[in-house]
């Protein structure tokens, strides 16, 4: 285990986390003044994984503290590639040794390319838990890593190739997995990706929330949003007047508002589902 402190700053700054495979876990924290990040291996005593902590790279400038926990032996990268070529025939390419537990979620990039990621029971994985104050900036990239956050944050960012991601409280967030859900609380402005897996989202004012396949769900609306997804339902309830967008090429789209409050029709299409307005 190995514990890095912000140092050179009190009070809410900014970090900046980059691990490959694992899991994150942020609490932000109104009784602490300073970032405390604590890293463990995911499986106890593994010796790949206590490598890679002990090569870790910690920087400090004023507000800022970035934090790089380089790949393990056994996980040297972010999964498997798979390639899918001429005449239906498929490449598979292993970058990280032998796994000895289960690979789910598949990916498929633009190129034709696939990443294979979220390696249960493989070696290597960093389990990072961090400790911010309130309204902290937060930068997570990951390989193949759920991210959880609590507390209030000013911003969160978060970039996963596998991995489901889940928000208490911010203000700002832009989000991305690769193959994970999408699970926020209380976010004022919203940026949300992810290529399988549902989003859902209890309290929202504006912003964007798209999957290539899953549902989407925001509870609260209180102002401009558009919801996205290619294969999935869509469900919404404006609390507030607010500019509407829902689109689902596959799936039923529900939308209720509060009394008083008029909804766009113009703005909602299913190619292949039904619209339902209350």
């Amino acid at each position: 285990m190995r514990t890095i402190s912000h140092d050179t700053h009190t009070g809410p700054g900014q970090l900046f986390l980059r691990l490959t495979a694992g899991s994150v876990s942020v609490v932000a924290d109104p009784g602490i003044d300073r970032a405390v990040v604590t890293l463990a291996p995911a499986r106890a005593g593994d010796p790949d994984a206590l490598d890679a902590i002990s090569r870790t790279k910690a920087s400090q400038a004023e507000d800022l503290l970035a934090i790089t926990v380089p790949p393990a032996g056994h996980a040297g990268g972010f999964g498997q590639r798979v390639t899918f070529g001429p005449g239906g025939s498929v490449s598979v390419v292993q970058q990280f040794g032998v796994v000895t537990g289960e690979v789910t979620g598949l990916v498929i990039n633009n190129d034709g390319s696939a990443v294979v990621g979220s390696i249960g029971g493989s070696h290597g994985g960093v389990r990072a838990e961090v400790r911010v104050p309130k309204l902290q900036f937060v930068d997570v990239e990951a390989g193949s890593a759920p991210v959880t956050a609590t507390g209030r944050l000013a911003h969160l960012r978060v970039e996963t190739g596998s991995g489901d991601v889940s928000v208490e409280d911010a203000d700002t967030v832009d989000l991305h997995t690769g193959s994970g859900a999408i699970a926020l609380g209380r976010v004022r402005v919203v940026k949300a990706a992810t290529e399988c897996g549902g989003i859902r989202a209890d309290r929202l004012h504006s912003g964007q929330m798209r999957t290539r396949n899953g549902d989407i769900a925001a509870a609260s609306v209180t102002g401009p949003l558009s919801l996205t997804t290619d294969f999935g339902h869509v469900n919404a309830h404006l609390a507030a007047q607010a500019p509407l967008t829902a689109v689902t090429g596959n799936g039923d789209i529900r939308v209720t508002a509060a009394s008083g409050i008029q909804i766009s029709d113009s703005r909602l299409r299913s190619d292949f589902g039904r619209v339902f307005t209350s």
